[in-house]
């Protein structure tokens, strides 16, 4: 798959646990809950969420990026909880 064909077809990435797939709006209380966590942000640049409605603006601008063709934003995500665990 070339690069420039992932922006027209996201592709979804399956384990026997796991998902790799692109983060979307549906996903702004998983991306809440892990993002307010000062510890898994230690490496980032970014700054823990204070509330959901930080969470909804980074998925927008994560959105913008995709459909821009910017940047990719994948989200690991467990079949079990169905939750994103991960970018």
């Amino acid at each position: 798959m070339e690069f420039n064909t992932v922006f027209s077809n996201f592709p979804v990435i399956q384990t026997s646990r796991l998902i790799l797939r692109r983060i979307s709006l549906e996903d702004v209380e998983s991306v809440y809950h892990l993002f307010q966590q000062k510890e898994l942000l230690e490496y980032n640049t970014w700054n823990p969420l204070a509330n959901r409605d930080e969470a909804w603006k980074l998925l927008i601008q994560f959105d913008r990026e995709y459909e821009s063709e910017s940047c990719l934003r994948w989200g690991l995500m467990q079949k079990k909880s169905l939750e994103i665990i991960g970018d």
